[in-house]
């Protein structure tokens, strides 16, 4: 890895929708790199520690970049692309919605569904039917938080596949 301590920050980005308590900001270092950096990571108020656990790759995958986490509440970015900034500050606003109750509805002929989905730990819960009733609910078990949300991910995709619109993310759940 390269020595970071000739480069200076050049400027600072302050994002939101992370955690009231103290949002995190993007320093653009003179040197071309650029840290993402968060007051508390995990989140002041996340009860679930481990929900943060791979972060940094949830992160990359986002944003199409290498993230390397150099540090409890320090991200490193060496090569960032000219859109990586505005990529990070829509990860970053939109992870902790996304952790809550995501609802996608299809509309398409005389077919009216609804297809909702979040994670607790290592809980996949999924409710489904028909929009205007309460529909039915299935909840699947996985030996690790990661598994439940990568399972939560891929279920997002073949939804979407299949024509559903996400309507709206909501806290809770």
């Amino acid at each position: 890895m390269e020595d970071n301590n000739d480069s200076e920050v050049a400027r600072v980005v302050a994002l939101s929708g992370f955690d009231a308590e103290g949002e995190p900001e993007l320093r653009f270092m003179s040197n071309g790199h650029l840290y993402v950096v968060f007051n508390f990571m995990p989140p002041s108020d996340c009860e679930d520690e481990d929900a943060f656990d791979e972060f940094d790759q949830e992160m990359a995958e986002a944003i199409g970049v290498v993230v390397d986490w150099e540090d409890r509440e320090m991200f490193l970015i060496q090569e960032p692309k000219a859109d990586t900034a505005e990529r990070v500050s829509a990860f970053v606003a939109s992870y902790r919605k996304n952790l809550g109750v995501r609802r996608f509805e299809m509309v398409e002929g005389i077919a009216s569904k609804f297809w909702e989905v979040s994670v607790s730990d290592c809980e996949l819960n999924v409710r489904f039917g028909r929009i205007g009733t309460a529909g039915q609910s299935k909840v699947k078990d996985f030996d690790e938080p990661g598994e439940a949300r990568a399972e939560r991910e891929k279920l997002i995709k073949e939804k979407t596949k299949k024509g559903y619109k996400e309507i709206a993310a909501s806290e809770g759940g």
